[in-house]
C-alpha cells in the first residue's frame, strides 16, 4: 500500500469575525465519517489569526487518491454549548500532485456543516460503496388459526444475505433489514468483524404478507458498521420495492423511502412474479435518504 503524507497550511486571511475565538481545524476522508477517518488539530486559543503547523496524516492506497477527498473544516471550540462551524474546503485528491511534500493555501467556503449538505460527497463515479449479495423468495405461510384460514393466502418473505463485496474500509459489518412502512418489524445478521469482505449467508424471514398488499411494501437492507463502544453506523445500503412511477397513490406513492431505483424496482417485480423460487442478484450499494 502506497503512503503520502499531507500537510496543509489554513489561515484566515480576511475574518468575518474579528472576536478572538478558540479556533481548531477538523478532517474526514470522504465518504467516510467514521471515527477512523476523523482527524483535528489542537485548538488555537484567542486569536483571529489561527497557526497549526500540525501534521493530519493518512495512509492511502493509490485507488485512494483517485476515488477519495479530504474536507477541511474550521470550528469555534465553544467551552459551554455546542461547537461552532465556521468554514470548510473539500478537496477532491485525484487534482493534487501527493507524491511527496507540499504546501496549498486554500479559502475557506461559506458551505454548510459538514454531514448536513455540500460538504459531505455523495457517490460518484469510480467510487462505488460496495456490493450486496443476497436471494429472495415468496413462500405460502403455514396457516394455522382460524384467523389466518380467514385472511386468505399469505406469504412469507425469506431473505437470504450472503456477502458484501468490493467494500472500501475495514469494519465489523453486519446488515440490519426492515420492512417499510413498519420499521419496527427488523431483523439483523450476525457481525462479521475487522474485514472487507463480510460473509453471513444467513437467512431472514418476514411472515404473514398478503399477496395483493406487495405494492405497498419496500425491503430497506442497510450495511452498518459496529464502532466502538457499541455504537451503529449505517454506511450504505438497498431498498427492494416498486418505483415510484409503478405505485398508487394508496401505496405512499411520495414517501421519502420509495426511492428505489430502476435495478432494485426490477428485481422486486422477479420475486413477486415468482412465488416459491430463490431469486439471487448482486446489487450496487448507495447513500440511504432519511426517512
Amino acid at each position: 500500500m502506497g503512503f503520502s503524507q499531507f500537510i496543509f497550511l489554513v489561515s484566515f486571511l480576511k475574518p468575518k469575525i474579528s472576536v478572538y475565538l478558540y479556533r481548531y481545524v477538523k478532517a474526514y476522508l470522504e465518504p467516510d465519517r467514521s471515527r477512523g477517518s476523523k482527524r483535528k488539530t489542537s485548538v488555537s486559543k484567542q486569536t483571529i489569526s489561527p497557526c497549526f503547523r500540525e501534521d493530519l496524516v493518512y495512509k492511502l492506497s493509490d485507488s485512494d487518491l483517485q476515488h477519495k477527498s479530504l474536507s477541511l473544516s474550521v470550528w469555534d471550540n465553544v467551552r459551554l454549548g455546542s461547537n461552532i462551524y465556521l468554514g470548510g474546503v473539500l478537496i477532491k485528491l485525484s487534482e493534487y500532485e501527493l507524491h511527496g511534500q507540499a504546501t496549498h493555501t486554500l479559502y475557506l467556503d461559506n458551505l454548510t456543516e459538514p454531514g448536513q449538505g455540500e460538504l459531505s460527497t455523495s457517490p460518484e463515479e469510480g467510487s462505488p460503496l460496495g456490493t450486496l449479495h443476497f436471494s429472495m423468495r415468496m413462500v405460502p405461510h403455514a396457516t394455522s388459526s382460524k384467523k389466518q384460514k380467514k385472511a386468505g393466502i399469505q406469504f412469507d418473505l425469506e431473505i437470504l444475505l450472503k456477502e458484501a463485496t468490493d467494500i472500501s474500509k475495514r469494519m465489523n459489518a453486519f446488515v440490519r433489514c426492515c420492512l417499510l412502512p413498519d420499521a419496527k418489524n427488523k431483523s439483523k445478521t450476525k457481525v462479521c468483524k475487522d474485514t472487507l469482505s463480510p460473509q453471513w449467508n444467513q437467512t431472514m424471514t418476514f411472515e404473514c404478507l398478503a399477496l395483493d398488499e406487495l405494492q405497498h411494501y419496500v425491503v430497506e437492507m442497510t450495511l452498518c458498521n459496529k464502532e466502538s463502544k457499541g455504537k451503529e453506523v449505517t454506511v450504505a445500503g438497498v431498498r427492494i420495492g416498486l418505483d415510484q412511477a409503478s405505485v398508487p397513490t394508496s401505496a405512499g406513492k411520495h414517501s421519502v423511502w420509495r426511492d428505489c431505483n430502476d435495478e432494485e424496482a426490477s428485481f422486486w417485480k422477479t420475486v413477486v412474479a415468482k412465488p416459491g423460487d430463490w431469486t439471487e442478484t448482486r446489487l450496487s450499494l448507495r447513500h440511504m435518504t432519511q426517512r
